[in-house]
């Protein structure tokens, strides 16, 4: 049996993004994470 022990611990920061700002930084996420092949929701 494995006695290790997972914890997971998440923060969170909501910020306002105007209308020209958020596709800009959808894209640099999106390429970012394909980069480091990093899948998820």
């Amino acid at each position: 049996m494995n006695n290790q022990s997972i914890i997971n611990i998440a923060a969170y920061k909501f910020v306002s993004l105007s209308q020209v700002e958020l596709p800009i930084l959808q894209q640099s996420l999106k390429t970012r994470a394909i980069e480091l092949n990093i899948k998820g929701t």
